[in-house]
Formats: structure tokens, sequence, C-alpha cells
């Protein structure tokens, strides 16, 4: 894999969320918090983790599913700029099923609203932990997630 390759995969994950988004939510989100890459194996993961850190990207964060890297010089795509990437642990609690390549978690500023809306409607759910609460927007036909959480991780570590 290459950095080429990576991009790739980055862009990917933000074309099919942005695609997700579109047939579930009528909102229009804010930006881009962090994208979430899950690995298929440990030698694939370890691909992601050296290649992210060719890009003099530096651990801003870990926990149990992975460690976010915030990246030096921002990634600009056309879905806007990417400074923090996720390379998530293969038994993920976010890909129990390993079915899925990533997923974007997005600021928003009207969480609360958006909870009221999406609470009770299906694909939508919630996750639980670490003093955060995540609405989550799973769909089977896509192999990405949508995550909106209540704080976002960049702010809560004081990255933003």
């Amino acid at each position: 894999m290459t950095l080429v390759d990576l991009n790739k995969l980055l862009v990917s994950i933000l074309q099919k969320t942005s695609q997700l988004k579109k047939r579930f939510i009528n909102e229009k989100l804010g930006s881009i918090d962090y994208v979430g890459i899950f690995p298929k194996n440990s030698e694939n993961r370890q691909e992601f983790t050296s290649l992210i850190k060719s890009l003099d990207a530096k651990v801003a964060y870990w926990d149990d599913d992975g460690e976010l890297y915030q990246i030096t010089i921002p990634i600009k795509t056309d879905f806007g700029e990417i400074k923090l990437i996720k390379v998530c642990r293969e038994n993920s609690i976010y890909n129990p099923k390993s079915n899925k390549i990533g997923y974007v978690d997005y600021q928003v500023k009207n969480y609360e609203i958006l909870k009221e809306k999406y609470k009770n409607q299906i694909p939508f759910t919630f996750i639980y932990g670490n003093g955060r609460e995540i609405l989550s927007l799973q769909e089977p036909e896509f192999d990405v997630s949508v995550y909106i959480p209540n704080i976002p991780l960049s702010k809560d570590l004081g990255l933003s």
C-alpha cells in the first residue's frame, strides 16, 4: 500500500459517508472531525500506521479501539480537510462484524436537535462511552458509518 492508496481509501470513505448522510439526514452537518479506518487484519493495520506516520503525524489520543493521529499538513479533499485519522484495531467495537472500511466523525453545533429528530428512527442508534454520546448511522448496504458525537473528540482533546 502507498500514500496514493491511503488517499484513495480516505476519499472513498468520505464519498460513501456523504452518500449515506444524504439518504438519511436532511440537515447539513458540520466539518469532518476525523476519519476512522478499519483494517482487515494486524498486517493491514501496521501498513496504515506506517503510512500515516510517514505524513509526520503524531498520536494525539489512543484508547482500546485504536490510535488517533494528528497530521501536520491536513489532507485536502472535496469533502473538507482531514486533520485527524484514527486507525482502529481489528476488533473495534465500532466494527463488530468486520465488514466496514471506515467511518467519519462529524462536528455539529446542533447535536441535541439532531438527537431528538433521529433518536427513534431506523437506522440510527446510539453509542455511549468515555463520557461521550454518539448518534450512529449505519446501513447494511454501506461499508461505512456516520458518527455524530455530542462532543467532538478533537474539541474534547483541545485539538480544534
